[in-house]
Parts: C-alpha cells; structure tokens; sequence
C-alpha cells in the first residue's frame, strides 16, 4: 500500500516523501506530508484566529 499526500501528491517511500510514478493497481492511502500539513496547520490557526476575532466583535458589539 502507498500512501499520497491529498495535496502534492508526493509518495511516502522509506519515511521519505518524493514525487515518483504509482504502479498501476497499487492500493493506495491518502494523508499529507511534512510541508503540507504543516501549511494545512497554519492555515487552520489562521481561521481559528479570525473567528475568535469576530467572536469578541460581537460580545463587545
């Protein structure tokens, strides 16, 4: 089984993520990579700021 990041698409292969073909009929997993989640995160906590921010607006409004 090979698993893909559902962003980039690279393939984990030896704890390594790397662009490479996928063997036709290979099963397959999806997750992300180091980079992509790690921008996945940033983006998630960039939202959770901006709800908090209008959250407070509006107790304050």
């Amino acid at each position: 089984m090979e698993l893909v990041c559902c962003v980039c698409g690279k393939v984990k292969r030896n704890d390594e993520w790397i662009h490479a073909e996928i063997e036709k009929n290979t099963l397959l997993s999806h997750g992300y990579c180091t980079k992509c989640m790690n921008v996945a995160l940033s983006e998630i906590e960039e939202m959770k700021k901006e709800q908090n921010k209008e959250d407070t607006q509006k107790d304050v409004a």
